[in-house]
C-alpha cells in the first residue's frame, strides 16, 4: 500500500500543481467568524439600542470598506496540512480596530466646534467628565448610550480608569445576555454605560453619544448571515504575470530584472491571493447627540 507523503515534504512542482482545498478554506473563514463574533464591539454598542442593520447588496455609495488583499503561502491551504500559519484572530481583532475608527471619526466629526473644556490627564477627572458629559446629554433630553475615549492615554492611566469602571463580563452578567458578548477594546461600563477605547483616532478625546439619536450602522454582507466577502484563489500563470506587473516587489528572489520572468512567476504560485472584506454605512442623523471633552496628557506615564 503506497504511503502518502506529509504535505512538508512536498515538493514546489508538487504545491502549484495542487488546486486550492475547499475544505481549507472553509475552516479557517469559520475560524475568522468565531473570532469576529468575539470582537464586534461597535455591532453590539448599537445593537443594544436598536440602531444596527444587517442588509445584502446591492451596496450604496460611500460605505466603510475594511479589510485586505494578500499574498500567502499556498501550503496552507492543500488538503493534508495540519495547521495553518494564518492568524484568524489578527484578522478578526484588525477588522473591529478599522470599524471602531471609522466609529470614532464620525464621533469627532459631529462634536467638531464643540469640543468643550479640556479634561485633565488622570483617572478621577476623567470619571468626572464622563458624569458631566451625561448629564449635557440629559438636558438635552437625550441619554448616554456609549462612551468613547480615542487617542493614547498611556497604559499606567488606561489601568486606573480601568480598575475604577465596571468589569465587561459583569456589565453583560448583570444585562442577562448570551450573545453578542464582545469585549475587544472595551474598556469597562461607567453607571451602566460602555466605555470603548479607540487608540486608531489619534487625538486624545472623551465622547458621550446616543447611539439611537445620533445614527444607525449599517452591516451589508452574503447570505443569511451577512457574512463578509472572503476569497483564496491559486494563480494562474497570466494572473500571476499581471499581477507581478503591478507589484514587482511581491516576489524579491528572484529580483524584478529582465529574464526573470518566468521563475518569478513560478515563486508566486508557491502563494495565494487571499481576500477580505467587510463593508459598513454610518448615517448620522443627529451629531447634536455627540458631546466631547479633549483631554490633557496623563500627569502620569
Amino acid at each position: 500500500m503506497a504511503v502518502q507523503r506529509p504535505s512538508y515534504e512536498l515538493s514546489d512542482e508538487e504545491i502549484r500543481a495542487q488546486p486550492v482545498s475547499e475544505l481549507r478554506v472553509g475552516r479557517l473563514f469559520d475560524n475568522y467568524l468565531r473570532e469576529r463574533k468575539l470582537t464586534r464591539t461597535t455591532e453590539m454598542l448599537f445593537d443594544r439600542v436598536d440602531a444596527l442593520e444587517k442588509k445584502t447588496p446591492p451596496i450604496p455609495e460611500r460605505v466603510g470598506d475594511f479589510g485586505f488583499k494578500a499574498t500567502v503561502f499556498k501550503r496552507s491551504f492543500i488538503d493534508g496540512v495540519n495547521s495553518l500559519i494564518v492568524s484568524a484572530q489578527g484578522w478578526a481583532e484588525g477588522q473591529e480596530d478599522f470599524l471602531l475608527k471609522y466609529f470614532g471619526e464620525s464621533l469627532r466629526d459631529a462634536a467638531e466646534g464643540r469640543l468643550g473644556h479640556e479634561v485633565d490627564g488622570e483617572a478621577r477627572a476623567i470619571l468626572s467628565a464622563l458624569e458631566e458629559v451625561a448629564e449635557e446629554l440629559r438636558e438635552q433630553g437625550l441619554g448616554a448610550s456609549a462612551f468613547a475615549i480615542t487617542g493614547s492615554i498611556g497604559n499606567r492611566l488606561y489601568e486606573e480608569v480601568q480598575k475604577k469602571l465596571q468589569n465587561p463580563w459583569d456589565w453583560y452578567r448583570k444585562l442577562g445576555t448570551t450573545d453578542g458578548r464582545a469585549t475587544y477594546r472595551f474598556i469597562g461600563a461607567y453607571a451602566g454605560t460602555p466605555v470603548v477605547g479607540i487608540e486608531a483616532v489619534r487625538t486624545p478625546t472623551l465622547f458621550a453619544v446616543d447611539l439611537a439619536q445620533f445614527g444607525t450602522l449599517t452591516r451589508y454582507g452574503e447570505g443569511p448571515n451577512f457574512d463578509p466577502e472572503f476569497r483564496v484563489t491559486a494563480f494562474s500563470d497570466e494572473e500571476a504575470r499581471k499581477v507581478l506587473i503591478r507589484q514587482p516587489n511581491l516576489i524579491l528572489d528572484p529580483p524584478p530584472v529582465p529574464g526573470n520572468e518566468i521563475e518569478r512567476i513560478r515563486q508566486l504560485q508557491l502563494r495565494v491571493g487571499l481576500e477580505l472584506w467587510e463593508t459598513y454605512k454610518l448615517d448620522v442623523k443627529d451629531p447634536g447627540a455627540v458631546i466631547a471633552r479633549p483631554l490633557a496628557a496623563p500627569l502620569y506615564e
